[in-house]
């Protein structure tokens, strides 16, 4: 809805009922003075939703997740800046669902946090039962879970590298119900409300 004219316009964007066709979506990389274009591998499902999330700080590879349109395979990749070419660094499975419908809200952002190493990043799984943050490799080894128990962690919010501290939103007070903002160390330890 746009209330900025004198007369409010409707913009209807058009979504995929159960059982309609989704939009094939495409990722490009645009080298903006050649203008050469590189498509990139997102595999060869037909029924997917694709996440940009951003590069490695070299700029060696694009980042992005992939989800099927039954929401129980999440995939996190990284695809070849010269080549569009992409690999796999986590799967994530479950018989029904993962992580919960948060891909399809404006919080899929958060699934993933690359850290300035360019080498490490921070992934929200359910693995356990609970909505967790991990920390793993870019070659998708896991370097441990960083946060434990019977809660959900809502989201990261940001990453103090400097101090050592991750700061994130989450339900851990007996009352579910009740969010508060916690910091833990990238060890897993130390963690303050």
């Amino acid at each position: 809805m746009d209330y900025s004219k004198p007369i409010e316009e409707i913009d209807w964007t058009a979504y995929a009922r159960t059982g309609g066709n989704l939009e094939i979506p495409e990722l490009y990389i645009v080298d903006i003075q050649s203008k050469k274009k590189i498509k990139i591998d997102t595999g060869n499902e037909e029924e997917q939703y694709v996440f940009p999330l951003g590069w490695r700080p070299d700029g060696s590879e694009v980042i992005f997740m992939k989800l099927n349109r039954q929401a129980n395979k999440l995939q996190l990749l990284a695809a070849n800046s010269s080549t569009g070419k992409s690999r796999v660094i986590i799967t994530e499975e479950n018989n029904t669902f993962v992580a919960g419908l948060d891909f399809i809200t404006e919080r899929w952002i958060r699934q993933f946090t690359l850290l300035k190493d360019g080498n490490t990043f921070l992934w929200m799984s359910e693995r356990d039962g609970w909505k967790h943050l991990y920390l793993y490799d870019m070659n998708g080894k896991l370097i441990r879970q960083l946060t434990k128990g019977n809660f959900p962690v809502i989201e990261p919010i940001k990453t103090d590298e400097k101090e050592g501290w991750i700061y994130f939103r989450a339900n851990a007070e007996p009352n579910l119900y009740d969010t508060h903002l916690y910091r833990i160390n990238f060890e897993g330890k130390n963690s303050n409300g």
